[in-house]
């Protein structure tokens, strides 16, 4: 299942990059997490590196992280663009899942660029390019 996920993740992932069915976003590769390095989708802590959908480009990017979770691990997030608890408990059992795949990611909620990397290679990518 693994290997047949990730196959359909990378078609996906070429049809988006080629510009098929989808407009074409800022990021130079299908594979570029959205946000600067040590930045992550996650609960307000009050520091320029938490992003929990005060702007609208946050917001449609965690709408993104929102159906990818819900699609993964069927916890019925809303899909609101705000990363509130019912996000983040969401993330952490899209964290248990990739774990369960042997990826190396955190159990901790947020959305940041392993998470991301590591659904990428799942074929859970949820961001064009």
């Amino acid at each position: 299942m693994s290997a047949r996920r990730t196959l359909v993740g990378a078609i996906v992932a070429v049809l988006m990059c080629l510009g098929l069915g989808v407009p074409s976003a800022s990021a130079s590769t299908c594979d570029t997490i959205p946000l600067p390095s040590g930045h992550y989708y996650g609960l307000n802590d009050g520091t320029p590196y938490s992003h929990s959908g005060l702007t609208s480009t946050d917001q449609y990017n965690i709408k993104k992280i929102q159906r990818v979770i819900n699609s993964a691990t069927n916890p019925d997030v809303a899909v609101d663009g705000r990363f509130g608890y019912a996000t983040r408990d969401g993330v952490k059992r899209f964290q248990a899942v990739l774990r369960s795949y042997g990826e190396p990611v955190a159990y901790d909620g947020e959305y940041g660029r392993q998470t991301w990397y590591s659904a990428w290679n799942q074929g859970w990518g949820g961001f064009q390019c």
